[in-house]
């Protein structure tokens, strides 16, 4: 058996996303109050955290990392974690600090003609499973993840943070919403997994 040493914001879910009283309440709060002590008063969302507690701010290696900046996806693979939690039982300390961070961290994520899309100039990881792989443009899957987690994040974090900031991701959860079109090809009857001017479009999985 291999003893998980990390702590992402998506393998930790999966096991709990088919049964959620895996834990009890208490556990629970514990993993939250862990989680916020060592999250929320970073500049941006870890890649993971590790059992000490540490932080791993970017994906990969400690020392070889896949990238210089978060993946794109990651705002919302967190708060989809504490959104679960929440409803699992725990109780969630420090609500505020939480909606701050996300906001520092959406704030980090580019978005152009309503998705999320990264510079040519500067290639960046999108998202999840795609860690080893540094991409550009417009990016299907990241896009798509955010819109939940943006309405995720207004529905947790309403009245804990400005309502102008509710108002921004609503808008940016919507504007995913209405452009998905961008990334569908009509003649394949299927949805790109990126536009970019990289000669590769295939998706990974």
């Amino acid at each position: 058996m291999k003893l998980i040493v990390e702590f992402g914001p998506m393998i930790f879910l999966y096991p709990l996303i088919m049964k959620g009283g895996l834990y009890e309440q208490e556990e629970l709060d514990r993993i939250v109050k862990f989680l916020t002590t060592s999250i929320v008063d970073l500049q941006y969302f870890p890649d993971r955290v590790e059992v000490d507690g540490m932080p791993i701010m970017l994906p990969g290696g400690l020392n070889r990392p896949h990238a210089s900046k978060m993946p794109i996806h990651l705002p919302a693979a967190w708060i989809r974690l504490i959104d679960n939690l929440e409803k699992w039982g725990a109780n969630i300390p420090r609500k505020t600090d939480w909606a701050k961070i996300f906001k520092r961290s959406i704030d980090d994520v580019s978005f152009s003609c309503g998705l999320s899309y990264v510079d040519p100039q500067h290639p960046r990881v999108g998202f999840g499973f795609h860690d080893p792989e540094a991409i550009t443009g417009f990016e299907l899957m990241s896009s798509l993840v955010l819109h939940f987690g943006l309405k995720r994040a207004v529905r947790l974090f309403k009245g804990h943070i400005d309502e102008s900031e509710i108002n921004k991701w609503t808008l940016l959860s919507e504007g995913i919403f209405n452009n998905l079109y961008r990334l569908y090809d009509k003649e394949q009857g299927a949805f790109f997994c990126r536009l970019q001017r990289l000669p590769s479009n295939k998706c990974l999985g």
